[in-house]
């Protein structure tokens, strides 16, 4: 065996490992603020590089989404639990099916609306949306079904100041919205469209910001492109 297959295998046992304290520290968390730290481990990055879809979908995702359940109305969980997602889900579509046939949108979109004056939860909560909306016409669909275009547009009502809010509330609306009339008129409805003009003017120098805000003005005008 060579040093390379060594090296391999015995990072891959340590990822393992890894993955397991992670898994078990989650389950065996007793306090809000416990679990909080646990999920902003930072160990996340070097997990997702190593384990399968089976296990993002039947172990990790719901050990986050019991915490999620336990300790939701802790607004440190509910905002490190949504980075989790994001982090995990990030650049690979197989993942974000993965966490998303766990259960995750409810409690993500329940977050949103639970949690509306903490910026930390907004940004991860609108951030998670926006990864998972991109995703496919499924997904999307199920986010809209669990009532996210409300908590969406209260989130850039409530935090004007916020450039992450801002950024990933006017990306998760504008690909909710692309394609779909109905989806299209509810959002225009809640009143977003004044909103979103608001988060061009309010950076005008962020180029995140004005792009996905364009984004999701044509996407309400236009429907599709």
């Amino acid at each position: 065996q060579s040093t390379w297959d060594t090296t391999l295998l015995s990072h891959n046992k340590a990822m393992a490992k890894a993955l397991k304290r992670i898994v078990n520290a989650l389950q065996s968390a007793r306090t809000a603020r416990a679990a909080a730290d646990i999920l902003i481990s930072g160990e996340w990055i070097n997990v997702r590089s190593h384990v399968s879809m089976e296990q993002i979908r039947d172990t990790i995702a719901p050990s986050i989404l019991r915490v999620m359940t336990r300790f939701g109305e802790n607004e440190r969980v509910a905002a490190e639990a949504c980075h989790a997602f994001c982090v995990l889900a990030a650049g690979d579509d197989a993942i974000v099916a993965a966490i998303v046939a766990a259960g995750a949108v409810p409690l993500v979109v329940a977050a949103l609306s639970r949690h509306p004056s903490d910026v930390g939860v907004q940004a991860n909560a609108c951030f998670a949306l926006s990864l998972f909306a991109t995703t496919g016409a499924a997904i999307r669909s199920a986010i809209v079904a669990a009532a996210a275009v409300p908590p969406l547009v209260a989130a850039l009502q409530g935090h004007p100041s916020s450039l992450s809010v801002q950024h990933f509330a006017c990306f998760a609306l504008g690909i909710l919205a692309f394609g779909d009339g109905a989806v299209r008129a509810a959002i225009v409805a809640e009143g977003a469209v004044p909103l979103v003009v608001a988060a061009l003017f309010g950076f005008p120098s962020v180029a995140e910001v004005q792009a996905k805000a364009c984004f999701a003005l044509a996407s309400l005008a236009l429907g599709s492109l």
